[in-house]
């Protein structure tokens, strides 16, 4: 264990941590977004910690990517272990989160509801059937990361159509709808639909862990972090109260903002913290435990709000939100740590 201590890369873990609880904070800052008035101090307080989180999922991407991309694996070994995994997972989680919509909530009415919500997978469960499509093409993204100039096209392809043109769509559509549908037809029309989608995030994960980076441009790196999260908070702030509803444009993934407050996120941990601390063991085994926090934690988030009446409205937001967020933190983690105890369930559900 101690060898394999030494030879971990640390940051790695506490990224992955530090994801989850950003996640966390994304979800019940989003509790009460959509419906909260965009002109009020609580909408305004939930933009500030929503955008200061957007780089949960992508940096879980990169992570994954980093880890998967860094060495060969066979297509059988991928399917017969890491997307049966994933698949049975999102199996039962997604019955777990149906039966409380049909016998709690009483969302759900009628057996096909079920079995839709079910085969669509709750709200947060659209990740694992990201996670399990770019495992699919993982051995061609593997080619493709064996030459780092490649790679790097292919990064760049997957910034640009993916991040950047959408982006300038909705920026110039604000002004003139004309030029925007334009580029959005041209882009579509394109159809490079390999280097759409999180598979940028993936090979990015890859590139940056492998990467000398040097310190005029980490400084870059963070400056433009910064300059991104500070253009999410005001942007949607702006868009929103223009429009008078909540807009979640500048929010996505798929945003340049999003992606370089995620890269420079990604860079400190990298930089920073990959040394291993006094309770190495216990950061390790709380990493692994982030995948079945990740499944419970909205399960938490609902059931204190159902059962409790506390959620991100209850009091003053900037005490709520980290309050709840840190509540659903612990639990979620000492729930999966408990399972991860567990044979069989420990290996496929959690």
């Amino acid at each position: 264990m101690k060898n394999s201590l030494q030879t971990r890369t640390h940051y790695f873990d506490y990224l992955r941590l530090s994801a989850m609880f950003a996640v966390m904070v994304l979800h019940v800052a989003a509790q009460n977004w959509y419906h909260t008035p965009v002109d009020t101090f609580e909408w305004q307080a939930f933009n500030v910690f929503d955008s200061l989180m957007r780089w949960g999922v992508p940096v879980f991407v990169m992570i994954s990517g980093a880890l998967f991309l860094g060495k060969e694996h066979s297509i059988k070994k991928i399917y017969k272990k890491n997307i049966l995994r994933l698949v049975v997972a999102l199996l039962f989680w997604s019955i777990i989160y149906a039966l409380w919509q049909r016998f709690v909530t009483n969302e759900i009415t009628s057996p096909t509801d079920f079995l839709i919500a079910v085969v669509n997978g709750h709200a947060h469960l659209w990740f694992i059937y990201m996670i399990i499509g770019l495992y699919m093409i993982s051995p061609l993204l593997r080619k493709i990361v064996e030459d780092r100039k490649l790679a790097w096209y292919f990064a760049i392809l997957s910034i640009v159509f993916s991040c950047l043109i959408p982006e300038l769509i909705n920026i110039i559509s604000l002004k003139a709808e004309l030029p925007a549908s334009l580029l959005e037809s041209v882009s579509a029309a394109l159809k490079i639909n390999f280097v759409i989608g999180f598979s940028g995030y993936f090979v990015l994960g890859h590139l940056l862990n492998t990467a000398k980076i040097q310190k005029k441009n980490e400084r870059w790196i963070y400056i433009l972090g910064a300059v991104s999260l500070l253009f999410t908070i005001f942007f949607t702030l702006f868009v929103s109260l223009r429009g008078g509803k909540p807009t979640a444009d500048y929010y996505s993934n798929m945003t340049v903002n999003v992606m370089l407050m995620s890269v420079a996120v990604f860079t400190f941990f990298k930089q920073h913290l990959n040394k291993p601390m006094k309770k190495q063991a216990l950061v390790v085994f709380l990493s692994k435990c982030s995948f079945g926090a990740y499944l419970i934690h909205l399960l938490i988030l609902y059931m204190l709000d159902y059962f409790c009446h506390f959620n991100s409205l209850t009091i003053n937001p900037v005490v709520t939100v980290p309050l709840i967020s840190v509540i659903i933190f612990a639990l979620s983690m000492g729930i999966s740590a408990a399972l991860n105890k567990i044979p069989v369930v420990k290996d496929y559900l959690v």
